[in-house]
């Protein structure tokens, strides 16, 4: 799956950002990151989920979803234009609405879970302002 994603030669020099949720993190495929880790931006939820990359990918940048400044360092990781491909491998509602913010304009979001309960999101805001593409494809 992710290797279909970041396949594209575009996609080498972009910023990427993968949401990953505690308790999905054990079923991530870490083995198809390869070499394009340092294009690669984490936010883990909670200390569980930033304890399974870390394991996995020791070189990883992490980024606590539950930090109050999460919005910050991700703007500061994407030099402030957000992120291309933004891989979402979490059901919590929360990391939807942090992954339409976090996508850059034209950017990709891809779906990997379906939500647990409401989303509650400003469309016009997020994803027609921005042009995003949704997608559900993990």
């Amino acid at each position: 799956m992710l290797k279909e994603i970041m396949a594209r030669q575009d996609r080498m020099e972009s910023f990427n950002l993968i949401l990953l949720g505690e308790e999905e993190s054990p079923e991530f495929p870490f083995d198809e990151i390869g070499d394009i880790i340092s294009n690669i931006t984490f936010v883990a939820e909670g200390s569980r989920g930033e304890e399974v990359i870390r394991k996995k990918l020791p070189q990883a940048a992490i980024i606590r979803g539950d930090d109050p400044a999460c919005i910050d360092h991700l703007k500061i990781r994407s030099d402030g234009q957000g992120y291309d491909v933004v891989i979402v491998w979490d059901s919590h509602p929360a990391a939807v609405r942090l992954a339409l913010g976090a996508a850059a304009p034209f950017g990709e979001v891809y779906f990997c879970y379906t939500p647990r309960g409401k989303v509650n999101v400003d469309l016009h805001s997020t994803i027609n302002y921005k042009s995003l593409r949704i997608l559900a494809k993990c």
